[in-house]
């Protein structure tokens, strides 16, 4: 056990609190109050009483409630935002019974989302067929405002912490969604309990992205809100340095998009100085690709990105369609039965034709949009997240200095070389993904299917229609 006699989770409205808190209680021997200290109400809205304190009483004494919520069955919490009672607050920082769970989410999205819940009155959607939609106009200054007082709550609360020589657990709004985590937060809280799955009694009530949230969408570029509306749905990747490909010889680096592997960039890779793909310099870490840069005076880093509906198929085939290592079983699973995809038990076979092919492709595309907006249970795998979000986060480490295109690799790959001071080849050569190709299903609504799943990506990168090449 940590030794935690109660949990706070401290984060703020439209941060996904809710989804949070449906989780915990989901897990044996927790329960989470609600907004125990809120100075409107106890609990829930409309609540004037909770754990046997009255709100009279809790205004007047609120470590009177803190002492009930303390002494309730297994271990037993509640959500505390930044208009909460402040006295609350510097206690549950620097008590060592209390297990601090921060929880953050973009602050564009957050104030989008927060301005929507006021225009429809709906706080939380546990049906998505009474989901209310609106679109709101986006004030600059008075997100500025909003920014700048969330900044300074959640720096409080840091500050709190490191004076009181304290820790918290750190979740972003995405970080919910991921069944692991939440499990690493029940083990970090000291409980016994285990999720199976994550709850589904909370639906995300504004999927999309911010610019179908707006009337005024024009105003993300005057505030610099383009990468927030570019925020994913799953988890923020990290550079994953590791998973960075550079030549023998050659001062050529390839970063690939989220971390995936590319047998045909890698061999492509390999021949600029007549090697195999198994003598490419592999495993960096931030030192050893430091020291490599400075080795190298005039590298060029690049990455790779395939039009969307190409990535889509080669996402299906090598991680849906077909059982193995790479295969996702779990979301496998559920596709076949939850979602109702043809899908074969085993290996597709002779029987598995064009027809079903394109049945089940459709299938996923129709689930990846819904994965991709937090509409379904599960998290965002790194091998169908967006590539501009793969992208961004290699930026953070260093921007590559060519981003290559599928439907340019030739021109790409040969200035990439003269760039390089090398001598330009043929460009990288791919295989067919799965055991039926792309071209003998594509059609204008697998087009369709695919632009709505991957709509910041078309964007991001310019793509038209997919054509074979």
């Amino acid at each position: 056990m940590a030794g935690f006699e109660y949990f706070a989770i401290l984060g703020d409205m439209r941060t996904g609190s809710n989804f949070l808190e449906a989780n915990l209680n989901a897990a044996p021997g927790v329960t989470s109050v609600g907004e125990a200290f809120n100075p409107h109400f106890a609990g829930k809205k409309g609540a004037i009483a909770l754990c046997g304190v009255t709100l009279t009483d809790r205004n007047e004494n609120p470590f009177e409630l803190l002492d009930a919520i303390r002494n309730q069955d297994g271990l037993a919490g509640f959500r505390f935002f930044s208009d909460h009672d402040p006295r609350i607050l510097s206690h549950v920082l620097a008590d060592p019974a209390c297990g601090k769970i921060i929880l953050r989410r973009d602050p564009l999205e957050s104030y989008v989302s927060l301005q929507i819940a006021r225009t429809t009155g709906q706080w939380r959607l546990s049906n998505v067929n009474h989901r209310k939609a609106a679109k709101i106009t986006l004030v600059p200054t008075a997100f500025e405002a909003y920014r700048t007082e969330l900044a300074s709550y959640y720096a409080g609360l840091e500050a709190g912490l490191q004076k009181a020589g304290q820790t918290a657990f750190r979740l972003d709004f995405t970080d919910v969604g991921s069944l692991d985590v939440m499990n690493g937060l029940l083990n970090f809280l000291g409980v016994e309990g285990r999720l199976d799955a994550i709850s589904r009694e909370t639906k995300r009530q504004n999927p999309g992205s911010l610019r179908e949230k707006l009337t005024n969408p024009e105003v993300l570029e005057a505030i610099g809100g383009l990468m927030a509306d570019a925020a994913p749905a799953a988890p923020t990747r990290g550079g994953q340095v590791g998973a960075y490909v550079a030549a023998r010889d050659s001062g050529v680096l390839f970063q690939p998009v989220n971390g995936r592997p590319d047998p045909g960039v890698e061999s492509w890779l390999a021949s600029l100085d007549g090697a195999a793909p198994d003598q490419l310099l592999r495993g960096f870490k931030q030192k050893t690709l430091r020291k490599w840069r400075r080795r190298h005076q005039g590298h060029c880093s690049f990455t790779f990105v395939r039009h969307p509906v190409a990535y889509a198929h080669r996402a299906f085939c090598q991680n849906i369609l077909t059982p193995g290592e790479a295969c996702l079983p779990e979301i496998r699973a559920a596709l076949r039965d939850q979602f109702g995809l043809p899908l074969p038990e085993g290996t597709p076979t002779k029987d598995y034709d064009a027809a079903t092919h394109k049945t089940a492709f459709m299938g996923f595309l129709g689930f990846v949009a819904s994965n991709l907006s937090g509409q379904t249970p599960f998290r965002v795998p790194a091998e169908w997240d967006l590539q501009h979000e793969g992208l961004r986060a290699i930026s953070s480490v260093a921007p590559p200095y060519l981003v290559a295109r599928g439907p340019s690799l030739a021109v790409d790959m040969t200035y990439l070389c003269q760039s390089a001071g090398l001598k330009a080849g043929p460009p990288p050569a791919f295989e067919e993904d799965g055991p039926i190709p792309l071209s003998e299903i594509y059609d204008k609504k697998i087009e369709a299917a695919t632009r709505a799943a991957y709509q910041r990506d078309y964007m991001a990168f310019g793509f038209g229609p997919w054509k074979q090449t």
